[in-house]
């Protein structure tokens, strides 16, 4: 089975029009490192994040739907709460959508340390994390590989889109 991982990286001139929302999926692009320059632009993703359809998955305008079970459900809610805890910023999301079945509002954190919970541990759910990195620098491992459950790692490069993709298993 795959995990539902995948660590993006994104340069300079590559706008968060690339960022493709998929939770159930082995591409799930949960923990997002941005260039700085670049940085800013991608909290715009806070506005996507607002219109994304969130209810019945046999509904066609349906973007997402409910978490697989009350306790899945449950253990998003409390990385969420870990996050905000552990000093990210809550940008948008974070709450149930509605009064019945496990639904989540789609979540975006900035101000990500690689060290907090919501990085280090798979959430398996509609949460993102943006984390900054200076090009050049060691400050961003973008493989994934001192992860438990790395297993997909993408490179985004300006005019080109993806450049760079690997999995392990």
């Amino acid at each position: 089975m795959l995990a539902s991982f995948c660590k993006n990286m994104f340069k300079q001139d590559v706008g968060p029009d690339a960022v493709a929302c998929g939770y159930n999926i082995c591409h799930a692009g949960s923990r997002v490192f941005v260039q700085e320059g670049i940085y800013d632009e991608f909290e715009k993703l806070v506005e996507k994040a607002k219109a994304w359809i969130v209810g019945d998955p046999f509904d066609p305008k349906v973007q997402q739907g409910p978490q697989v079970d009350k306790k899945q459900f449950e253990k998003i809610l409390s990385y969420i709460e870990h996050g905000k805890k552990d000093g990210a910023t809550l940008l948008t999301g974070g709450k149930r959508v509605g009064n019945k079945g496990y639904y989540l509002e789609p979540t975006i954190f900035s101000n990500v340390k690689e060290d907090m919970l919501i990085v280090q541990d798979e959430i398996f759910g509609p949460v993102i994390s943006l984390m900054k990195f200076k090009l050049g620098t060691l400050e961003c491992t973008p493989l994934g590989v001192e992860y438990e459950f790395s297993n997909m790692a993408q490179l985004y490069f300006p005019k080109i889109g993806l450049l760079i993709s690997t999995r392990s298993y």
